[in-house]
């Protein structure tokens, strides 16, 4: 997806130098239309065969222009068009991705159960883990990333922060 992303990034930054040259085309063209008035104006002083030449000339490079611009604007809309349709492919791609990275926590969290309830047993103590919301889903990768920690934090409050069965009868609580 990241070189999909990059393909549409350099394609954003192509039409915008497509604008610019559309820019330089225009002022070029309005450049053009100053010359050939200028000279029109000095036709008259020329050689006949040579104006002809001239006016002949000019009409080449007033249609080249023409065709120019056509074109340019054709390749801009073409690509202004495949961008969008690369952007939006790209953005569905990515969600589509996502979305198979998203896990339940439920499943994830239902192994620790057996962890603190096994802890607890080593112990002598009993202890019932319990959890909200199962249905909230993490990316797959975050799960990875955090599995050991939390485990390592379950073990430590089943160890460190529950009381023996005696401890909680000598200070009044239940079992």
């Amino acid at each position: 997806i990241g070189e999909l992303v990059a393909v549409r990034l350099q394609q954003e930054d192509s039409l915008g130098k497509l604008g610019d040259v559309r820019e330089l085309i225009h002022a070029l063209t309005q450049q053009w239309r100053h010359v050939t008035q200028d000279l029109r104006e000095t036709r008259s002083l020329l050689p006949k065969a040579v104006a002809t030449r001239l006016d002949n000339r000019m009409t080449g490079c007033s249609a080249s222009l023409k065709t120019l611009q056509r074109s340019l604007s054709q390749l801009t809309s073409q690509m202004a068009s495949q961008t969008g349709q690369v952007c939006l492919l790209s953005e569905a791609m990515d969600s589509g991705i996502r979305a198979i990275r998203m896990l339940p926590l439920g499943p994830f969290l239902e192994g620790f159960r057996t962890v603190a309830r096994d802890a607890a047993r080593s112990l002598g103590r009993s202890v019932v883990l319990e959890y909200e919301d199962k249905a909230a889903e993490v990316d797959r990768l975050v799960l990875e990333h955090i599995r050991d920690p939390l485990l390592h934090m379950v073990r430590n409050a089943v160890s460190h922060g529950i009381e023996s069965p005696a401890m909680r009868r000598q200070a009044g609580k239940p079992d």
